[in-house]
């Protein structure tokens, strides 16, 4: 493995579980080194057990509180040469009717989901640009921000991710690429909250009827930010097993 490689630093946010992990993993595979920032700290312990190579770094981190966001970036921003890559991939699926809602659930999923992405966008934008760098930025949104959510808060941040994403991609072109992954019904510890009917639904309508793994989403992950996806921006790349054709 050359020394450039691993000189070479992404950062993902919910890297302790589920599809986070399998990302961090593959990032690791691929020889580069792995910013894991997590509210779960035993699961960032877990997670450096991987570390054969000193190649991991773990944060403590509460994607909600911009106090926790700029600290990390405080922490980054003498290291060189500055992390490339961001997946922002924290989030949360409470799996509760529209109408069950409280105030503070509505805060929490949106701070979760949607409002700490922005914040580490515009602190991982400052810190590329500032130090004349290029990155590349994946997003994690889901088919529920396509086509409706039955956690309909859910599915509002989940477009709002596509929104981000669009909209990030031509503030920042051509130094920051910004893509999005739409996974639909991923075999981790959520899909447990999704309603039977609904996952029947998603079950009936898939044409391919293989279950979407964490690793397959890490798989496309990894192409949006690698070299080989130079030319996307602003792209969201389906996985769903064709359920929603666009």
């Amino acid at each position: 493995m050359s020394q450039n490689l691993q000189s070479r630093a992404v950062i993902v946010t919910g890297a302790a579980q589920g599809i986070g992990l399998a990302i961090s993993l593959r990032i690791l595979e691929e020889g580069l080194s792995l910013i894991a920032c997590d509210i779960d700290e035993e699961g960032l312990s877990n997670l450096k057990k991987h570390d054969k190579d000193n190649r991991i770094s773990t944060y403590k981190f509460d994607v909600r509180s911009v106090k926790d966001v700029a600290h990390l970036f405080e922490k980054l921003k003498d290291r060189k040469p500055c992390p490339f890559g961001l997946v922002n991939n924290a989030g949360i699926f409470p799996g509760m009717k529209f109408l069950d809602y409280k105030p503070e659930d509505i805060d929490q999923v949106l701070a979760v989901n949607l409002i700490g992405p922005i914040h580490i966008t515009q602190h991982f934008c400052r810190m590329v640009l500032d130090q004349g760098g290029t990155g590349v930025i994946v997003n994690m949104a889901s088919i529920a921000g396509q086509i409706g959510s039955s956690d309909a808060i859910y599915g509002i941040t989940k477009s709002g991710m596509i929104g981000l994403t669009k909209t990030s991609a031509m503030s920042f072109a051509p130094d920051i690429r910004v893509n999005a992954v739409a996974p639909g019904i991923v075999s981790t510890e959520l899909q447990k909250s999704v309603p039977k009917e609904r996952l029947d639904q998603f079950r009936k309508g898939e044409l391919i009827k293989s279950p979407i793994l964490p690793e397959d989403v890490a798989d496309t992950v990894w192409f949006l930010l690698s070299e080989q996806s130079k030319h996307y921006t602003g792209a969201v790349l389906d996985i769903n097993n064709g359920f929603a054709m666009r």
